[in-house]
């Protein structure tokens, strides 16, 4: 048996066929294509997605975008609750911008897909975590508690360490930054 190669009338895929009249590339796209004929497709309320109703009172496409929705409305009645101005989608940073943004790790520009994206691939996000893990590791206890001493002794309004009493700047504040400037 042969096989030719259609592209489907609905999602525009390439499919192999057996027929050289074949339309569709699955019953799911035959059976949009039939509601549409009919008036039954519908837009999503939620990803304004076109889908086929398996009830009159079907609104959105699945559950989980039906989902999505009530949380995006719980979220907006929470913030207007509190005096905030909410976003047409109910969603913090569901908004796409469409300007470049550097990636914190590598530095590459990339466009986000949400307004609060940092990194450009989820390798980045991975590597930075990465290193701040490694950096919070390598400071020592003692140096810990360097940083601790050298933020309690602190001088006054007469130049005196508030702690020890000493003239400003006093022993341990130049051993706990290592001569007056901080590690």
């Amino acid at each position: 048996m042969t096989y030719i190669t259609c592209t489907c009338a609905v999602c525009g895929q390439a499919f192999l066929a057996r027929r050289s009249d074949a339309l569709y590339c699955s019953p799911g796209c035959a059976g949009l294509a039939r509601a549409r004929r009919r008036g039954q497709a519908r837009e999503c309320a939620g990803c304004h997605a076109e889908f086929v109703p398996k009830r009159d009172t079907q609104r959105y496409c699945t559950a989980t975008c039906q989902r999505r929705a009530e949380r995006r409305r719980r979220y907006a009645r929470r913030q207007e609750a509190v005096g905030k101005t909410v976003k047409p989608t109910g969603a913090r940073n569901a908004h796409k911008t469409d300007q470049l943004v550097r990636c914190v790790a590598c530095g590459k520009a990339f466009t986000p897909a949400r307004s609060t994206q940092k990194y450009c691939t989820e390798q980045c996000r991975h590597d930075a975590r990465k290193v701040a893990r490694t950096q919070a590791a390598t400071v020592t206890p003692a140096a810990r508690a360097c940083q601790t001493i050298a933020q309690l002794h602190a001088p006054n309004l007469e130049d005196m360490c508030v702690e020890c009493g000493h003239q400003w700047p006093c022993e341990t504040h130049r051993i706990a930054t290592k001569g007056g400037v901080r590690a």
